[in-house]
């Protein structure tokens, strides 16, 4: 808490900013306003122009210099001081104006009003600053006009002129008397405004502080209780007396009541403290509802009340909260069943529209005044009435109920009549929430033994509880961490029917132990020393060991933001303190059959990628066994381009010995050499690149790098490859030479041949030896090449097109092809993240189509 004096070192600071702001400002205005009046000097006193102008420009210079000290050195000049200079400096020219024109009677004496006036307004003076300041500037004008000789002195102008500037002054004074006061007030406002602040924001986070500690403080030694009874409930009857038995049925009885009054108490405080909006989902209400009605059956049946659902066929869905949702829907069932006598009945219905979604309870039960329902929903408020009072609770029911709703801005209706039944009715808008995300944890993880809580005050006996030992054999690992020995020494015991359990006292242990054991579960305290549950989980997701691990937490903390804590964290499913033995071994055992199942999962993961490798390499040899093969079936044709060159060559030499043994060396005969010569070259070049070509074409490298080819080159070396299977038909070839393509060759240069083959032996199967076109077509899409390859052959079948791309399909004869042309196509294009479709109409024509990576998608990817 501030002292008096700090406050005041406070407001003088303040103020001293104040004062630096505003005399800035005055001196632009300064700035400004004095040169305006110069035409005015000039119209109306051109005798006294220069001198007026010297004051003027004198005035204009001290109040420059001021204006620039602030802006310099703000810190170090006296900021009182500056602007005094300021405020005298104008009031001195006016001054100087009346001297040198007429004295009293000079219209230069507004001037000194103006002064006044705007001095008062930007300065924030007391009123004593103001009257010492006004008695200066009056001071001025009386030297001012005494002073002046040319004109007699007009007594009667000296007195009225001094007499409104008097006025004007003890206004002004007023003024900044008032303002003063109020900015003192204002200060002292805001200065008591921000210490209720820092008390709320401090008292707040006491609250929470508060809030946190007493659920952990209430609900662990509750879990400690109700944990051990519900085991020994389990346990064979031979192992316990019935005396004992009833004994225990009492105390989970009894725990459970008190757990759901301290469930209803935290939940009232969890509303006074949150500052922020009800997180919505949208969800199923119809499975909601036939949850919790099941869990009430029970209860109702117990009591001989008839609990029934109606819902229409189709799935109503709600935009809410689901954990706050089934407080209301739980309340609303304990209330109806607890109201009602034997042999009646409680009825539960849901429906939505495209605004509301409306939830319904109705009983046969006791009813009440209509006197009554105003006060319903008011804390601690129970029916007045004989009839009522047997009936326990605190009246927090309907009270939770009210704020649920109106904080998810619904409505609450209520309907009765005395001995024949309630109708309560609860409606939220629908407002299209966010779905809630599949495979998200349940949060509300403790929903049996809360729900049970929220019956236990209308339960009339408790029913055998079915947990039994887990006697089946478990390899898993479990490491447990919790700072309280009771907790551990009795989850330890629950726990150890699912497999190994390993004890830690606090969060550093359990670091270790992961390290060491490599365990399939971490259950954890939230609130640990040493290390926090929370801390631990997040140390341990950073580790190579515990990838596999999955981790339990268990707490006290219900709201979102802890919630969202643990998510970051890495935990995988929570528990909230007290819950029951049955749902900790049942969420223990789906986790470590996830962790065993993510563990066989990633072994899967290392044979997949292992497999993928292997089955490249499988594709690899695949495409060079088809290479092979193609060589074997074009050797015909490669033959023909051989001989062709050779026999062009021999026949160039054997002229070349003619004209050297018949004629005798002359030019001519030399000229008709050398040219037979150029033409053997030629023919051996020829025959030097068909042999570079099939070489480039039958590498048999799995993974040759890609490079930029013409696209005109790769068809015709394919071309050059099967010319024997194409002498019968017309090639037509549109590929412009510019057209390049970032590819392996030897790859694309197959996908050629296998369909200039195809598409050869389609269009000789229906022209024969004429008439056959097959048109090779590329054009440049955006970064792609388009390229088609159509025929005008037999055509292919809509059956046959389905399987067309089938390793080992085919529909020719045995001995004339292995099926796997097509196949080789699909599968190198794949590599090229392109498909090949294929279009036919039997009798007409084939036309296949693909993309292949162009030059420029390259250069622009690397860009």
């Amino acid at each position: 808490m501030s002292t008096s004096s700090e406050l005041d070192l406070d407001f003088e600071r303040l103020q001293r900013d104040l004062w630096l702001r505003r005399t800035r400002i005055g001196c632009v205005l300064t700035l400004t306003l004095i040169p305006a009046g110069i035409l005015l000097d000039l119209a109306g006193y051109p005798e006294a122009f220069y001198s007026i102008l010297w004051a003027r420009i004198v005035c204009e210079i001290v109040v420059g210099v001021v204006l620039a000290t602030l802006f310099i050195i703000p810190d170090k000049v006296h900021v009182g001081l500056m602007s005094t200079i300021w405020a005298y400096s104008p009031t001195a020219a006016i001054a100087w104006m009346l001297y040198v024109t007429e004295g009293s009677v000079s219209p230069f004496y507004a001037g000194l009003n103006l002064t006044i006036l705007g001095t008062c307004v930007l300065l924030p003076y007391n009123a004593w600053q103001a009257l010492a300041f006004c008695s200066g500037v009056l001071g001025m004008y009386l030297i001012a006009c005494i002073a002046h000789s040319r004109i007699p002195l007009r007594v009667d102008a000296l007195v009225m002129n001094s007499t409104f500037i008097a006025m004007t002054s003890i206004i002004c004074a007023t003024a900044c008397h008032i303002f003063s006061q109020a900015r003192r007030r204002e200060f002292d406002l805001r200065h008591d405004l921000e210490v209720r602040n820092l008390e709320l924001t401090a008292a707040d986070e006491m609250k929470g502080r508060f809030f946190a500690n007493i659920s952990h403080e209430l609900r662990t030694p509750l879990t400690l209780i109700m944990a051990p009874v519900e085991e020994m409930l389990a346990w064979p009857a031979e192992r316990l007396a019935p005396t004992v038995r009833d004994a225990l049925r009492l105390i989970q009885q009894g725990g459970l009541r008190l757990l759901g009054l301290i469930n209803d108490l935290l939940e009232l405080v969890r509303f006074d403290q949150s500052t922020h909006a009800v997180i919505k989902s949208r969800y199923s209400l119809s499975r909601q509802l036939k949850t919790l009605v099941e869990s009430a059956q029970p209860l109702a049946r117990g009591k001989g009340v008839l609990l029934s659902l109606d819902l229409p066929e189709e799935d109503v869905e709600i935009d809410a909260n689901e954990y706050l949702l089934e407080r209301v829907i739980l309340n609303l069932l304990s209330n109806g069943i607890k109201f009602t006598p034997e042999g009646g009945s409680v009825s539960v219905s849901a429906a939505a529209d495209s605004q509301w979604t409306t939830l319904r309870v109705c009983d046969s039960g006791i009813g009440m005044e209509a006197s009554d329902l105003p006060s319903l929903g008011q804390r601690f408020v129970q029916v007045d009435n004989s009839e009522s009072r047997k009936y326990q609770g605190l009246g927090l029911g309907l009270s939770l109920v009210r704020e649920i709703t109106t904080a998810h801005n619904g409505e609450l209706l209520l309907e009765s009549q005395p001995g024949q039944g309630t109708t309560v009715t609860v409606q939220f808008p629908v407002v299209h929430a966010p779905p809630k995300i599949a495979g998200e944890p349940d949060f509300d993880s403790w929903a049996d033994l809360r729900r049970a809580a929220a019956l236990a005050s209308v339960r009339q006996q408790s029913s055998q509880n079915d947990l039994q030992p887990n006697k089946e054999a478990s390899t898993a690992t479990i490491v447990f961490a919790d700072d309280d020995a009771d907790m551990r020494l009795c989850l330890s015991r629950i726990l150890e029917v699912l497999g190994n359990v390993i004890v830690c006292r606090d969060g550093i242990e359990a670091v270790s132990a992961v390290e060491t054991k490599k365990p399939d579960l971490l259950i954890l305290d939230a609130m640990m020393p040493g290390k926090t549950g929370l801390e631990v989980a997040e140390s341990i997701r950073t580790s190579e060991v515990a990838k596999d691990t999955k981790v339990l937490v268990l707490t006290a903390r219900v709201d979102d933001s802890f919630k969202i804590k643990m998510l970051e964290a890495g935990v995988d499913d929570f528990l909230t303190k007290p819950f029951s033995p049955t749902e900790l071994t049942t969420r223990c055992r789906n986790l470590i059959a996830a962790a065993t199942l993510q563990r066989s999962l990633r072994q899967r993961s290392i044979e997949l990628e292992q497999a993928i490798i292997e089955r490249q390499k499988v594709e690899a040899r695949l495409i060079q066994s088809e290479k092979m093969n193609a060589i074997g079936s074009l050797a015909a044709g490669l033959l023909h381009e051989f001989n062709n060159p050779v026999n062009h060559a021999q026949m160039a030499i054997a002229y070349a010995k003619n004209v050297m043994k018949t004629r005798s060396p002359t030019t001519s005969s030399i000229a008709l050499v050398d040219e037979s010569l150029d033409d053997a070259a030629s023919s051996l070049n020829r025959i030097g690149d068909i042999t570079r070509d099939l070489r480039t074409f039958a590498h048999p490298d799995a993974a040759p790098p890609r490079r930029p080819v013409a696209l005109s080159r790769v068809v015709e070396m394919a071309r050059r490859f099967v010319s024997h299977e194409l002498n019968q038909c017309e090639v037509m070839i549109d590929i412009p030479d510019e057209i390049e393509a970032m590819i392996v060759e030897s790859h694309v240069v197959q996908v050629f041949v296998n369909l200039l083959t195809n598409a050869a032996h389609a269009v000789v199967e229906r022209h024969g030896d004429k008439g056959g076109v097959i048109e090779i077509v590329a054009a440049e899409q955006e970064s792609r090449i388009l390229i088609k390859v159509r025929d005008n052959g037999v055509g292919i079948s809509s059956q046959v097109r389905s399987r067309l791309f089938e390793p080992f399909f085919t529909t020719k004869d045995v001995g004339k092809g292995t099926g796997l042309g097509l196949s080789v196509c699909h599968t190198i294009l794949n590599q090229y993240e392109s498909s090949i479709e294929v279009d036919s109409q039997p009798g007409v024509f084939t036309e296949f189509t693909f993309f292949l990576p162009s030059v420029k998608m390259e250069t622009a990817n690397v860009a």
